[in-house]
């Protein structure tokens, strides 16, 4: 018997959902992740490769560096330890080429199983993603894994729920904090310096900023649920300003870790806000809209600008305001 179309899911979907979850917890680095995911998905695919003639691009691209690398460092007498580092990799090499028909055909299996209306294929397919990590977690633990050392986002073990450092003095970042700002995956130019200047104020004003992601998630897989149900969720994000860093923090949680879902929010500021030098025309390009207090009736400008964000709602990226 057939199930139905939702039980199933794209290998483009499973290839995001395994960068984002393993970039979050700090598995690969972030611009790595990515930059595979631009290559493979998009270069790749436009370039309407078979297997035979991907197999010579791998073997150049791939094969050709590594041998030309170990060739001349063997043949000059080194081996320092990046070179032991790619020999310990080598037999992943290949893989590319054994999930690559993937990306070019759909596969069905049979069953005498039939899945039901309800399922969601993609859903189905990330909570086993979530369980393979978690247990390479565990394994990690109990071995005394050390290679966490140094991650992109570093875990804070705490006795409830985990938390991963995203800023401050504590977080390691093995590339510059301008070439990861301009290549993370969300947020205008103005967005990103913005994020660029915050990194460097939380790392000189704070230890670390952790962030509680399972909290953060759950509120993302709220919002896509009502999105799924034909719905258009608004979210509303309130700091409770038990500091000033509040609001800005909550915007950068949204730009540096786009994984949890979140959309970077429209923050609404007072409009005296808007008047400030310099700081009211980047809040402006960065997002932000003004609000006019005091005036005791409708504000007409303030009710376009919150119909023009309703209209660009999409599942992919919901509504989301900041009060501040």
């Amino acid at each position: 018997s057939n199930s139905p179309s939702s039980s199933g899911f794209l290998w483009y979907d499973f290839a995001c959902a395994i960068v984002q979850l393993s970039s979050a917890n700090g598995h690969v680095q972030m611009t790595v992740a990515y930059i595979v995911l631009l290559v493979s998905f998009r270069i790749f695919l436009a370039m309407n490769l078979t297997i035979s003639s991907f197999r010579k691009v791998h073997r150049i691209l791939v094969h050709g560096p590594f041998n030309v690398l170990t060739w001349c460092c063997k043949s000059i007498g080194v081996n320092p330890k990046s070179v032991q580092n790619l020999e310990k990799v080598k037999p992943f090499l290949d893989l590319p080429l054994l999930f690559f028909p993937f990306t070019t055909a759909t596969y069905h299996f049979s069953s005498e199983i039939k899945a039901p209306s309800s399922i969601n294929g993609e859903r189905y397919m990330f909570s086993c993603i979530l369980a393979a990590e978690s247990f390479i977690r565990r394994i990690n633990l109990k071995t005394g894994d050390k290679s966490t050392k140094g991650r992109a986002l570093d875990s804070v073990s705490t006795t409830s729920r985990p938390m991963v450092i995203v800023a401050g003095e504590k977080h390691k970042r093995k590339t510059s904090d301008i070439c990861w700002a301009l290549s993370q995956p969300k947020g205008n130019f103005v967005i990103r310096l913005v994020g660029w200047f915050v990194v460097k104020i939380l790392r000189c004003t704070t230890t670390q900023v952790s962030v509680d992601m399972e909290s953060m998630s759950k509120v993302a897989r709220s919002v896509e649920t009502l999105s799924e149900d034909n719905m258009k969720p608004i979210m509303i994000i309130a700091p409770t300003h038990r500091s000033f860093f509040d609001f800005i923090i909550l915007s950068f949680v949204a730009f540096s870790v786009p994984e949890i879902g979140i959309p970077i929010p429209s923050i609404a500021a007072s409009d005296e806000f808007s008047h400030i030098p310099v700081l009211g025309w980047v809040a402006r390009f960065a997002g932000a809209f003004f609000l006019k207090r005091g005036k005791g009736t409708a504000d007409p400008v303030l009710q376009s600008q919150l119909q023009s964000f309703k209209s660009k709602h999409s599942n992919e990226s919901p509504t989301c305001i900041e009060v501040f």
